[in-house]
């Protein structure tokens, strides 16, 4: 079934939240993910009013399974997210494309050191480690990857 990428609409934001809790939850399982929901849905909206653009991957007529929100102003791609029931679809291929696409002079963002699943995934997409760091809580060791464009 063909890929279909679309802008975020208000009626996905539900579904985007459950994504992301399975996603996470099944990366990091020793974090209580639903428990952050509440956060994410609150990080989506500062995001968005920020000048996040969010878009969706879904086959036509369903809902999301994957998406992915980032700043073309500056390149940061803050969050991508596959429900895990897709990993491997090529549902991150196709929203990161996206994302290098509406900002081809290159992009930036964090991932989590001990999510080498991920690390390998931004390798494959052209990221290069460019700086070792904590996210913005300190709480977590991460990599600061770049894509030159």
């Amino acid at each position: 079934m063909p890929i279909l990428l679309r802008p975020m609409a208000p009626p996905d934001l539900p579904a985007l939240l459950d994504l992301w809790v399975a996603a996470w939850q099944a990366t990091l399982p020793a974090t209580d993910f639903a428990a952050r929901r509440g956060w994410m849905e609150g990080h989506l909206a500062v995001l968005h009013a920020g000048g996040a653009t969010t878009l969706c991957a879904c086959a036509e007529g369903q809902t999301p399974s994957g998406f992915i929100t980032f700043f073309a102003a500056d390149g940061l791609v803050e969050q991508l997210a596959v429900h895990p029931d897709r990993f491997g679809a090529g549902l991150g291929t196709a929203l990161l494309e996206a994302a290098k696409r509406r900002r081809p002079q290159g992009l930036h963002l964090l991932v989590n050191q001990e999510n080498p699943r991920a690390v390998a995934f931004y390798r494959r997409a052209g990221f290069a480690i460019i700086a070792a760091t904590t996210n913005p809580d300190g709480r977590r060791p991460v990599w600061r990857m770049a894509w030159p464009g």
